[in-house]
């Protein structure tokens, strides 16, 4: 047929060659559009014809592959309906490979098939360990292995519920949160309960009978932004211009002169006077040249400034933190069984932690800005990374639940557990606010307080929290390791920086004579008009005792880290000066606070501000007391 066409089209273009060679050596113009007609028509009739072919052609080979579609079609259905009717009886190995195939439609029902491969595997297991915890994970982790799809599983053995704890430690400042996603075994085995609290959960969970209950206590997530160092760091800023003799102003003038000499010669030689017409033509083109010159250079040194601009950098200081945020999160898992008794349970720990680089007081025209704020991150970025979201999965905290069965306390009700983690939550609430006694000189609460002298000559208050640690104001012993210790009974000793958080700033020291420790506030909370005491040194007078009265609870900017979490601070007019700071603030015989600094001007009065307590606490506690 391919040869055919070619001759065909082969011949049209000869006989197009004759009548266009006739057209050319005869008068007749009706004989030449006659054959030009018909060779387009015949040429039209040949596409056609070849169009109508091409179309049959198509149409033999869509038939044929429908064809195959069926009968590929047909296969498969039988293998789906000999599947469905005797996958019981078939090779286990063959309902496997099926399965890992894929090869039939979603919407074919398979489930029976599926919960037989199931249940074969899990069987198997359940009777090798005895454990259908670890069977349920064994079936799960052999389905992915043949990649098998589990979805059209119709049993789901578990339901999981997740509330958030009662004392739940979610931070008022930050958005984090912990954000749990199904991974490959839960998502298969388990569906999600109806309870968002401990009591709506628990009643579910004691009327089922019918598989296992998974509680999962998410207890919040907490982050801590700590300075790791603080350094000042030595710049230059544009503080200033002054004015200079601008030396191209000189070399635009001495070319001007130069070239205006080179005028003014060229006119009193006079070379055009006696030319020809040629010689007068060429000696115009060089005046004009010449005196082009002298005009451009006129331009520059009219338009160049006498004086230009010299910036003035002048040094300064900025601050740099290094700066470490933690994030850490918390699970708890309860698992119980088809009659509502503890089985397993597990604490999941999520942590994670970045650090980042920050300035402070950056000048916005230093000479390098830039580059500055390149290598430092900005508060939206630190922002950002201190409210994403926490993430793990179900998958995770149910084989916590699984490697810990063993060490769980057998046949707890759902009830007792439930009782025991309200309890908890609730604990601490009610307890009573301690009453301040007269201070007298015999006062024992100065036998706990420090004189903390710095090796610049500097001295600070301090006070001990355990026998052999001291607490006190980062800023007392910024700068140095070690210090000298002064003790109420006149003995000195030697103590060495051993904790610090420069954003708190607070810092813990580790001292070689024992002494003793004070006894933190119990209470819930500080109580506004409570009367409260100060010990420390002012201007270098040890053991100041100075007395006031808590006007105000507030949360301010850390004077060391201006944008990061913001600082809760006791307010009161007890008078404190250099060498108050780190000392303790008393209610009674119990500390509320350090001290830390206050407002100097001459329009305000009485406002000193102390670390409040419950930041004392959080630092203490992350440093082990």
């Amino acid at each position: 047929m391919l040869s055919q066409t070619f001759n065909h089209k082969l011949m049209l273009g000869l006989v197009m060659a004759l009548i266009l060679v006739g057209c050319a050596t005869t008068n007749s113009s009706g004989l030449c559009v006659n054959s030009i007609n018909w060779w387009c028509s015949e040429t039209g009739r040949l596409a056609e014809e070849e169009r109508r072919k091409e179309e049959e052609r198509e149409k033999r080979e869509e038939i044929k592959r429908q064809e195959e579609i069926a009968r590929n079609a047909r296969l498969l259905t039988e293998q789906h309906m000999n599947m469905l009717a005797n996958h019981k009886t078939l090779p286990f190995e063959d309902v496997e490979r099926f399965l890992g195939e894929k090869s039939f439609s979603p919407d074919q029902e398979l489930t029976p098939v599926v919960d037989y491969y199931v249940d074969v595997i899990f069987n198997k297991h359940l009777q090798q360990t005895g454990d259908p915890l670890s069977a349920m994970t064994s079936t799960v982790d052999r389905a992915r292995q043949h990649n098998i799809d589990l979805e059209r599983l119709s049993k789901r053995p578990m339901s999981i519920f997740l509330v958030h704890s009662a004392d739940a430690t979610f931070n008022s400042d930050d958005a984090s949160k912990i954000t749990l996603e199904w991974g490959s075994i839960l998502s298969h085995f388990g569906t999600f309960g109806v309870g968002s609290t401990l009591e709506k959960a628990g009643q579910v969970i004691s009327n089922t009978r019918d598989g296992f209950s998974l509680l999962v206590l998410l207890k919040g997530v907490t982050v801590n932004r700590d300075v790791l160092s603080r350094k000042s760091v030595s710049s230059m800023y544009q503080s200033g211009t002054r004015q200079e003799p601008n030396p191209g102003y000189a070399r635009a003038m001495i070319e001007m002169n130069h070239a205006l000499n080179e005028y003014n010669k060229f006119l009193l030689q006079d070379p055009c006077s006696n030319a020809d017409m040629y010689t007068a033509f060429a000696c115009g083109m060089q005046e004009s040249s010449v005196k082009h010159r002298y005009l451009d250079a006129k331009n520059r040194a009219l338009s160049t400034p006498q004086t230009i601009s010299r910036p003035i950098f002048s040094p300064y200081e900025f601050q740099k933190n290094q700066l470490k945020v933690e994030k850490s999160g918390l699970i708890e898992v309860y698992l119980f069984d088809e009659s509502s008794k503890l089985v397993g349970t597990g604490n999941v720990e999520l942590n994670e932690s970045r650090s980042f680089t920050q300035v402070y007081d950056l000048n916005r025209r230093d000479r390098n800005l830039s580059r500055h704020k390149q290598q430092s991150a900005s508060e939206a970025v630190i922002a950002i990374f201190q409210k994403r979201a926490m993430t793990t999965t179900l998958d995770k905290v149910f084989r916590e639940v699984v490697l810990n069965r063993s060490d769980v306390e057998q046949q707890v009700a759902v009830n007792t557990v439930l009782a025991r983690l309200t309890e908890r939550a609730t604990e601490g609430i009610g307890r009573k606010e301690s009453t301040p006694p007269n201070p007298t000189l015999e006062d024992g609460r100065f036998l706990s307080v420090v004189v903390v002298q710095h090796p610049n000559g500097r001295i600070g208050s301090g006070f001990y929290v355990d026998n052999e640690t001291v607490l006190t104001n980062y800023h007392v012993v910024e700068g140095a390791e070690f210090h000298e210790i002064g003790l109420f009974n006149g003995s000195e000793t030697v103590g060495k920086v051993s904790a610090s958080n420069i954003s708190l700033d607070l810092a813990l020291i580790k001292v070689q004579q024992r002494g003793v420790p004070v006894t933190l506030y119990s209470g819930d909370r500080l109580p506004i008009g409570a009367t409260v005491d100060a010990i420390g040194h002012p201007q270098g007078l040890e053991y100041s005792l100075t007395r006031g009265t808590i006007s105000g609870i507030r949360r301010m900017a850390s004077l060391y880290d201006p944008g990061g979490k913001p600082v809760r601070f006791i307010q009161s007019d007890v008078a404190i000066n250099p060498g108050n700071s780190g000392g303790p603030l008393f209610i009674g015989d119990e500390v509320v606070g350090v001290n830390d600094w206050k407002l100097a001007d001459t329009d305000l009065e009485g406002l000193s501000f102390s670390i409040h307590i419950s930041e004392v606490k959080k630092f203490l506690e992350k440093h082990g007391f």
